[in-house]
């Protein structure tokens, strides 16, 4: 049988492939994301014991300690550095075996376990502390979440001249892993040049087990490559073969653009596949073998035709869902699945689904889940417990109100023999959302213009930025900040304005000039909500713009349709928008006081968080 020939076939190039690693591909592209777990080794108790209980009770942002090594626990993926050079090792060891350790290791209170510091940036020292047997070491305590820890981790790591090439493929996911896809925020934090960015990044998807090897020199870059364009398994297997074999970039090359891909794996457009001479299928009904499974035999078309399908398969999703990254450029460890069921059917409706913290991932490995959606994924884990915690509390809450309700209401069906009618409690929740930076500068620009238009007329204003503009340029002494000084002035009367500035006049003949810098669009925010009727104004004159509003997620723009009421306004019509694509959607906002609309009533939770920031 051909099957046979071609499972002989495959073998004969080396690549460790067997059908299991390829079933039948699954149907439909979005998936609802299953719970990841990271595994750690750690300790298995929350008692510390009582020798090494040294650490204080509580710590302030920046506090130096001296405790135990053996109460600094590993983060959860431990040290992403796997590799230390030996020759340092021992320099290090010898340095603290005369001296001590001399730069704070760093650390913060432990999120899970009382008694215990969590490590962020130290780890030789700390596990160099504990061969030596020393009792304390210095540390430098940070009070911060898990991002900003991450960030401290990297940032202590990626600086160092003797980090191994792997290491350093790895530093490059979590940084990219970190900013949720955006390469050129993850460059600008690493400090590393474009070129050793970019070239480090070729291979995310390469295995620990062939980035070590790549360490240990026993394959070459390019070796890596070809084996990273290879799910996991195939990579592991052939990597072995490629060792012991002593296979030469040019061999691997040729093996694998051999390796037969299963068609039922593509997810591009299969059509030319029939008339391809790489088909195996078709080479089959040649010699008449019967049905035959059909399998693409040159893998660098198969991968580049995938490419551009995950290509556009991204584009579509970040029209749909907004912000989204690619497996290969995500750890499992820096997000977590939202569910209403952890945060409470309000937040995830008017909360999580618009906010830019909420990410999709998609599996661009090759195998039943390429292109899949992984969706509902949270980036900001801080902001995910304090969602959960607070949701826990509604609950909890909720069950005593309607517990001491239940309670009430039988004394009283017990004192009058009737049935009472029972009440219902909702838990109350606030949702908590994050636009993009880019949404929010929008619309401080448009602050800025409807403050500019109300202020222009009010001769209080003018006569306050004269004074302010004076105080400013000469450098006299205020106890007020500036945006505080601004609001100080709009409540004072213009007589009082004129005699300040006649003050501080006389003050500049003995004064050196200096201006303090405040953005123009706060600068007149302050001043307009300083007005009796500033803020009142500026909400009932916003409206949606197109400049600003097309700046928002697609989950974001349909929150304002429906919280606006515009959805109640014009259902046939809205119904028709939220079905469409995110340029309609847009086009219905814009356009829907033609329509008669009134958007007097109602602004952007983005601009009013804008309006409200101290």
């Amino acid at each position: 049988m051909f099957e046979q020939s071609l499972n002989n076939a495959q073998g004969s190039t080396g690549f460790d492939f067997d059908q299991s690693d390829f079933p039948v591909a699954m149907s439909g592209m979005v998936i609802e994301a299953n719970a990841e777990c990271v595994h750690i080794d750690d300790v298995a108790t929350n008692e510390v014991p009582a020798v090494l209980a040294s650490i204080r009770q509580s710590y302030q942002d920046g506090d130096l300690d001296r405790v135990n090594p053996s109460l600094l626990l590993d983060m959860p993926d431990g040290n992403i550095r796997k590799r230390r050079s030996a020759a340092a090792a021992a320099e290090l060891k010898d340095s603290m075996a005369a001296s001590g350790v001399l730069q704070p290791v760093c650390a913060r209170p432990h999120p899970t376990k009382e008694g215990y510091l969590e490590l962020l940036a130290g780890y030789g020292r700390r596990d160099t502390a504990i061969e030596l047997g020393l009792s304390q070491i210095p540390v430098l305590v940070r009070l911060v979440d898990d991002q900003e820890a991450m960030r401290i981790h990297l940032e202590e790591n990626a600086v160092r001249s003797d980090l191994a090439f792997g290491d350093e493929i790895r530093f490059v996911r979590r940084w990219i892993s970190l900013f949720h896809g955006d390469r050129h925020s993850a460059l600008s934090a690493s400090g590393w040049s474009n070129k050793k960015f970019n070239e480090r990044a070729e291979l995310l998807k390469a295995t620990d087990e062939v980035l070590d090897a790549l360490d240990d020199a026993k394959i070459t870059v390019r070796h890596a490559l070809i084996l990273s364009s290879f799910n996991a398994k195939v990579q592991n297997n052939t990597l072995a073969k490629v060792i012991n074999e002593k296979w030469s970039v040019e061999v691997l090359k040729q093996r694998a653009d051999k390796v037969v891909l299963p068609l039922t794996l593509a997810i591009f457009n299969k059509n030319e596949c029939s008339l391809c001479p790489h088909n195996t299928a078709k080479q089959a009904n040649l010699f008449d073998f019967g049905e035959v499974v059909s399998g693409c035999a040159k893998s660098s078309c198969f991968h580049s035709k995938t490419a551009l399908v995950l290509a556009d398969r991204r584009q579509e999703a970040e029209e749909r869902f907004g912000r989204v990254i690619m497996m290969s450029e995500s750890v499992a460890g820096d997000r977590v699945t939202v569910t209403p069921a952890a945060v409470g059917q309000e937040q995830f409706d008017t909360g999580c689904t618009a906010c830019s913290d909420k990410i999709v991932v998609i599996n661009d490995s090759i195998g039943t889940s390429t292109g899949q959606l992984v969706t509902d994924q949270c980036a900001n884990k801080s902001c995910y417990s304090a969602c959960v915690k607070s949701h826990q509390a509604s609950v909890d809450a909720a069950k005593v109100k309607e517990t001491t309700a239940n309670e009430t209401k039988s004394g009283a069906q017990a004192s009058t023999g009737k049935a009472g009618q029972s009440t219902k409690t909702k838990a109350a929740s606030t949702a908590k959302v994050t636009f993009s930076q880019s949404a929010l500068e929008a619309h401080q620009g448009e602050i800025k213009a409807l403050a500019s238009a109300h202020l222009g007329t009010d001769p209080i204003f003018a006569e306050a930025l004269k004074t302010f503009a004076l105080i400013n340029l000469t450098g006299f002494k205020s106890k007020n900040s500036s945006k505080n000084l601004m609001s100080f002035l709009m409540a004072r009367t213009i007589a009082e304005l004129q005699d300040f500035q006649e003050k501080i006049t006389k003050y500049a003949l003995e004064s050196t000039s200096t201006f303090a810098s405040i953005s123009s669009w706060d600068f007149l925010k302050v001043a307009t909500l300083a007005t009796p009727t500033g803020k009142e104004t500026l909400l009932k004159q916003w409206e949606p713009v197109k400049a600003t509003i097309e700046r928002y997620t697609t989950p974001q723009l349909e929150m304002l349709v429906k919280t606006s009421g515009l959805a109640e306004f014009s259902p046939e019509s809205a119904k028709k928008a939220l079905s469409g694509n995110k340029a309609g959607l847009v086009e219905f906002i814009v356009k829907s006081k033609s329509t008669g609309f009134d958007w007097s009533h109602f602004a952007s939770p983005a601009f009013v968080k804008e309006l409200e920031r101290p």
